[in-house]
């Protein structure tokens, strides 16, 4: 069966090995790294600055799976 990304794919950049999950990846923000390995993920307050780096990361084509399963569960 014929792969559905080639290997010069931008997907292929945001996705991190499942052995790699844990080290979060260069293109995060810092303050974003923080915040969802912090108790501050599960914070209402924090919902504004996840939802600006939702909009950053809808400009940029690009996508945080950890960042935006926080807003899910906020």
């Amino acid at each position: 069966m014929p792969s559905l990304l080639s290997s010069n794919s931008k997907a292929d950049e945001l996705i991190a090995p499942v052995e790699g999950l844990d080290v979060p990846p260069t293109w995060r923000p810092e303050n974003i790294t923080t915040l969802i390995e912090s108790v501050d993920r599960y914070n209402p307050e924090s919902l504004e600055v996840l939802e600006d780096y939702l909009a950053q990361q809808c400009s940029d084509g690009t996508f945080d799976c950890l960042a935006d399963l926080a807003i899910l569960k906020l």
